[in-house]
């Protein structure tokens, strides 16, 4: 019989794939020297991160299990930007297709979006679903650049991290909301906002976590429901909201109208 897995689990394998996608593509055009120098004029460490998936560079490190952050994937964007499409594409058929991808790259989604509804709401997991089949449709539509690419390939990646927040898996994201290593920040603190307060409070935050996870609504319940389910004190229960605000985790503060 297997062990269950972790919240969050199929969410952080689609992350680092989709990362190692991004990475794989920028590589399948490493041949042509323009894109080869914005590489190399990178961070030296997301330089090595990105080389690394290119079979003909001999000596480069291995990919260790990195994940790329926000501000590495607005790197990688600005590098492969403002280049013609013939000399960001020179192993397709069809030009002007420099991004490549395809929906079976993509077959965890499905998976992710069970997940989702498991450990959060059923509610949540139709609003991933929306947003990320949004995405998936212009990554394999064949019609975008490769900076555009990333750019999407980015934004599904925050998505990701957005629910495994929600869930309180804080160590499967990068900095600055989580503690996973990236490429130029190898050995992150793992150190959370939650640090900063009292065993009370931290309680606090677990119940209204799980109280979140219940309710049909999800993140987006307002406080009084929340606080009703969790049986906890008023004061503290909206504390321990506003934290989970801060964190990512919870975008109800406001009454229904039913209130």
């Amino acid at each position: 019989m297997q062990s269950p897995k972790m919240p969050g689990t199929i969410l952080h394998q689609l992350d680092a794939l989709l990362c190692r996608h991004a990475r794989d593509n920028i590589c399948w055009h490493l041949d042509h020297s323009g894109i080869a120098r914005r590489v190399a004029a990178l961070d030296p460490r997301l330089a090595a991160f990105v080389q690394a998936g290119h079979p003909d560079l001999g000596d480069v490190p291995a990919v260790g299990e990195f994940l790329l952050g926000d501000q590495e994937f607005d790197k990688l964007v600005e590098a492969v930007s403002g280049l013609p499409s013939t000399l960001v594409h020179e192993i397709s058929d069809q030009p002007n297709r420099p991004w490549l991808s395809d929906e079976a790259f993509f077959h965890m989604i499905p998976e992710c979006t069970g997940e989702i509804r498991r450990h959060l709401a059923a509610a949540e997991a139709e609003r991933w679903a929306e947003q990320c089949n949004g995405l998936l449709k212009e990554l394999t539509g064949g019609r975008l650049l490769l900076a555009q690419g990333l750019d999407k390939a980015c934004q599904l990646s925050s998505l990701i991290r957005k629910y495994l927040v929600a869930m309180g898996e804080h160590t499967q994201v990068p900095p600055p909301l989580g503690s996973f290593p990236t490429p130029t920040n190898p050995l992150p603190s793992a150190q959370s906002t939650e640090d900063h307060y009292d065993g009370r409070t931290l309680a606090a935050i677990q119940r209204m976590r799980k109280a979140i996870r219940q309710h049909e609504r999800g993140i987006y319940a307002t406080p009084s429901a929340l606080l009703k389910m969790a049986g906890i004190n008023k004061q503290l229960g909206r504390k321990a909201l506003r934290v989970l605000k801060d964190l990512g985790e919870y975008r109800g503060h406001g009454r229904s109208k039913a209130e």
